[in-house]
């Protein structure tokens, strides 16, 4: 077979198949190494594991160039029946181990956050159901993520929230329904989680979240998602979260605008770096008085759900160090990219002056 080979291909053609093969093994006995013995080194902050990511993805993107080499060959073969049959035969060797590292990697790809293979796998559903996110703000923000992140298999989710459902919710926040009117909204939208996803665990909060009660909220959770409507809930969060290291999703929409961004302990600034205080009171209009599109909650809402899932799996570029702006209007997003760190912070900077979560005067927005 290798003498067909170098017959075909000459000095050239040998060396590349006997690289791509090497190459195979050396990537192959490097993931089983690395999730046997090293998995501490992989962790998706390390330089090693970046390091690592890149070299795996280009070998994989050049492994799975290589049939060009046959599509140019066999017409140049095609002179000879020998050579053509010595490219053919070079073509299925391909293809076998092809299937046979496309299988490896789905699986054991996932030790460097790569994704081999366009879906999650088992792997990456275990991680799912493993995971716990809280949800706070049962409104229109927090309806549609809590909505896809039951369907999606999120093993706990927690939604905290003191309002009943009224009928002027109905236009916005899609997780209630008309039977739900004057329910508690942490009930209701435990129902519909249900009904999506009887499996998954609810963990429901009927409270206001305050500077007394947040960090006992936050603590058992993996991921944090801000559903809230108003400025000084959403620098509460902010600040629990860093105080705590979670990570956590901040949004706002009004009228037909909206925005995210993703906080990350140690890999980006945090929502007070970007915005440092809340308005005077009066200086903003409150939604109540400006107006929201519903479908502005299901787009904003629904990336916070994926935020969260890909921080879950480890895959992705989250939106750390970044602020995403969506104008309905012109149906434009625009992604802006933060400063690394600022270092005065109040909160996360180098000497911060907030050391004690503060409750804010809040301005009613009426349910978002």
């Amino acid at each position: 077979m290798m003498q067909k080979i170098q017959k075909f291909g000459g000095a050239m053609f040998t060396p590349v198949l006997l690289f791509a093969f090497a190459g195979i093994m050396i990537g192959i006995g490097t993931l089983f190494t690395t999730e046997v013995i090293m998995g501490s080194l992989a962790a998706p902050t390390s330089m090693w594991y970046k390091c690592w990511n890149v070299v795996l993805q280009g070998g994989w993107t050049v492994f799975n160039q290589l049939p060009l080499l046959f599509v140019v060959g066999l017409p140049i073969g095609m002179a000879k029946k020998q050579n053509a049959r010595c490219c053919m035969e070079a073509l299925v060797l391909y293809l076998t181990f092809h299937y046979f590292l496309s299988t490896i990697l789905s699986q054991w790809g996932g030790v460097f956050g790569v994704d081999f293979s366009a879906e999650v796998g088992a792997k990456g559903q275990k991680k799912i159901l493993n995971a716990k996110v809280l949800i706070i703000g049962a409104g229109c923000l927090g309806a549609p993520a809590a909505m896809y992140l039951a369907a999606a298999g999120v093993g706990t989710i927690g939604i905290a929230d003191a309002d009943e459902v009224d009928l002027s919710n109905l236009q916005r926040q899609i997780i209630h329904g008309t039977d739900d009117l004057g329910k508690a909204k942490v009930q209701s939208a435990k129902e519909t989680m249900n009904r999506i996803n009887p499996d998954v665990t609810v963990n429901t909060y009927r409270t206001f979240v305050t500077s007394e009660n947040i960090m006992d909220l936050i603590a058992d959770y993996d991921f944090i998602i801000d559903g809230t409507d108003n400025f000084p809930a959403k620098f509460l969060i902010n600040d629990a979260c860093v105080m705590a290291k979670k990570p956590f999703s901040h949004a706002g929409i009004i009228r037909f605008q909206g925005q995210l961004m993703t906080y990350v302990p140690g890999e980006g600034p945090c929502y007070r770096c970007v915005f440092q205080d809340p308005p005077p009171k009066d200086a903003v209009p409150t939604c109540k008085q400006a107006g929201v599109i519903g479908a502005m909650g299901g787009v904003i809402g629904s990336l916070q759900a994926m935020e969260a899932v890909k921080y879950i799996l480890g895959v992705g570029d989250l939106l750390t160090g970044y602020l995403l702006t969506y104008d309905a209007l012109k149906m434009e997003f625009r992604k802006i990219k933060l400063p690394k760190e600022v270092k005065n912070c109040k909160v996360c900077g180098e000497h911060p002056t907030i050391t004690k979560l503060i409750d804010y005067e809040i301005a009613q927005c009426d349910g978002i």
